[in-house]
């Protein structure tokens, strides 16, 4: 099963009312997959899909690439890839200052968050326009 993140929230509620209640009664949905690929296939018979993925394909043409990064060797090189997650957390104190940073921008926490991981990105690559 493949979902994106706001199905996952759903989900996640969904399942932790089942388990709060396990005789809960779900409504019924509103729409089936059915309707979904209807709705799909009348999208990819306009005109202005057809549009847009014309500017899209000419458009993945004039993209940056990837940022260049340093690498320890060469991916091709690995045969059991071995991944490390990282992560830190902000205090409540941290976060509500970072929150009044982001509103004095105009922008959300998300997008300050964001701006910072590719000013490091750039920081690091040997290049300075990058996707």
């Amino acid at each position: 099963m493949i979902v994106d993140a706001a199905s996952t929230q759903i989900l996640a509620r969904e399942l932790m009312a089942f388990y709060a209640d396990p005789q809960l009664q779900l409504p019924e949905p509103g729409l089936t997959f059915r309707d979904y690929v209807l709705a799909e296939q009348r999208l990819r018979s306009d005109r202005r899909y057809e549009q847009a993925l014309g500017y899209w394909r000419e458009k993945v043409a004039t993209l940056a690439p990837a940022p260049d990064l340093p690498l320890v060797c060469q991916p091709e090189s690995i045969s059991q890839p071995h991944f490390t997650r990282r992560d830190r957390e902000l205090s409540v104190q941290q976060w509500s200052r970072l929150k009044e940073l982001a509103r004095q921008f105009a922008v959300t926490p998300s997008v300050m968050l964001l701006t910072a991981f590719s000013e490091v990105l750039a920081l690091w690559s040997r290049q300075t326009r990058f996707t």
